[in-house]
């Protein structure tokens, strides 16, 4: 029986209080955030900010939150045995990016990448799980993640004060 393989997946935010979200090789046309697989002894943290600058070239994030959402999904027969993992269990982080930031996808992975509203991410979002995942994680930060008129990002005391140390 295989077990499950630690993921770290990244909601990340840019200066204009909107989120970054990518297309990998392997399934054109669905988005999803920055993700990877963790490595034997690294923390979860780590791991987030290592799969950030390998798919999409930045060093100088700001972790803000992680989610206390995990989400554990099984993969296809077909991955199980070739990856010899059961599928994922993936754990979310809350990051803003640095303003002078330019992303560099890492194009043996990824195809493409934009930035969304955050009214726009649960519909851009490729995979039902995925759906699942962000409407959990918006009630759990109402404040990050949730796009109103009148309560954005840049209004959080936690956004104003992880940006007066990234600038």
């Amino acid at each position: 029986m295989y077990h499950y393989r630690k993921n770290a997946a990244v909601i990340l935010i840019n200066q204009k209080n909107q989120i970054l979200m990518v297309q990998t090789i392997n399934a054109p046309g669905k988005w999803k955030f920055v993700q990877g697989g963790v490595k034997k002894g690294e923390e979860l943290v780590d791991a987030a900010k290592r799969e950030v600058r390998e798919e999409v070239g930045l060093t100088n994030i700001k972790i803000l939150a992680q989610s206390k959402h995990i989400h554990k999904y099984d993969w296809p027969k077909n991955t199980q045995k070739e990856k010899k993992k059961r599928g994922q269990k993936q754990s979310f982080f809350i990051a803003i990016m640095d303003k002078e930031s330019k992303i560099k996808l890492d194009l043996n992975e990824l195809t493409k990448y934009s930035f969304f509203e955050k009214n726009e991410i649960y519909k851009k979002a490729g995979y039902k799980n995925l759906k699942e995942s962000i409407e959990i994680i918006q009630k759990e930060f109402p404040e990050l993640l949730t796009y109103t008129r009148f309560n954005t990002i840049s209004n959080s005391k936690l956004f104003r004060s992880a940006v007066s140390n990234t600038n």
